[in-house]
């Protein structure tokens, strides 16, 4: 039986001290680096500061729905819903692991909150990529069942 040693530095504390410095930010805040760096006691540059920042990112998004995206050489700004979708039509091309992603991204903004131009987008990405994601969901493979259980 070997056993295995871990040497990394669990994310959470720092990400808790990120929750509590910032709670939950509202639409359109700006959250600027070096506030990040104080909070964290991590300099940008640090390989730390992005792991951090990064389960940051994800707690948020899936806890409160907020998305954070950067702004170069300022911070974190989140996105309100119509940033969402326009930042969905951008990212949507990449490839297939972020395409799947973000069309589950556009699904979950409220049409009502769009603008007229942005809900055209939302509905166009969900046309045509909303039956791929089925395709996929339909398509994939099937967990085993296990012998003897």
């Amino acid at each position: 039986m070997s056993t295995r040693v871990v040497r990394g530095i669990p994310t959470k504390l720092d990400v808790d001290k990120l929750l509590e410095t910032f709670a939950q930010p509202k639409e359109n805040d700006v959250i600027m680096w070096s506030e990040i760096e104080e909070a964290t006691g991590l300099r940008k540059g640090q390989h730390r500061f992005k792991t951090v920042v990064n389960a940051w990112r994800t707690a948020l998004e899936r806890d409160f729905d907020i998305l954070l995206y950067a702004i170069p050489g300022e911070g974190l700004a989140v996105a309100d819903a119509n940033t969402k979708i326009d930042l969905a039509s951008r990212k949507i091309e990449l490839n297939d692991k972020s395409k799947k992603k973000w069309v589950e991204r556009t699904f979950r903004v409220k049409a009502s909150n769009l603008d007229e131009v942005r809900r055209d987008t939302q509905s166009r990405i969900l046309t045509a990529y909303g039956a791929m994601l089925k395709l996929t969901a339909a398509t994939a493979p099937k967990r085993l069942p296990i012998p003897g259980c």
